[in-house]
């Protein structure tokens, strides 16, 4: 399938830990669920229909889960999982593996941007994310790491940035 990035959004975030790092609020993990289903349907509403999601563990499991609910009202949405390498998932924890195996079944496309580990794998999935959209979603901070990367190049790219984190 053809990715139209006019119409497609990718997602970037931390890893659950870091997140519950990241902030003081006891329910965290479930405001970001619900940010995601919000903004999912506000951009749906905007005429964007593709949505981008590197699988890794935290913020891009919950962002793919909110497409996918999203996509039970409007079957015109779609999800593509795009992972850096091949067994991406091996050191989730069980619960992850299993949302990721579900996820994965149900995205309309799997692109693989690596065949295998590399030290630039994350990198090179992190650019194909934007080099096929057009608005960014994240969950970001400022802390260091590959959402640092995303976020950075999607301004010098000068593409729109949602960012939930508050």
């Amino acid at each position: 399938m053809k990715i139209a990035k006019e119409t497609t959004v990718a997602f970037t975030g931390y890893r659950t830990a870091k997140i519950l790092r990241s902030s003081n609020e006891p329910d965290i993990l479930q405001t970001i669920a619900t940010e995601l289903d919000k903004t999912v349907l506000c951009l749906h509403k905007q005429a964007y229909t593709t949505f981008l999601s590197g699988m890794s563990e935290g913020f891009d499991l919950f962002a793919a889960e909110a497409v996918l609910r999203a996509r039970m009202k409007h079957p015109e949405i779609r999800l593509i999982a795009v992972i850096p390498f091949q067994g991406q998932e091996l050191g989730y924890s069980d619960r992850d593996k299993e949302r990721y195996k579900i996820i994965y079944e149900l995205a309309n496309e799997v692109i693989y941007t690596d065949e295998s580990y590399n030290e630039r794998a994350y990198l090179d999935r992190n650019d194909f994310l934007l080099d096929n959209s057009s608005v960014v979603v994240c969950y970001y901070d400022g802390q260091r790491g590959g959402t640092m990367y995303t976020v950075n190049r999607a301004k010098l790219r000068a593409l729109p940035i949602i960012n939930l984190h508050k």
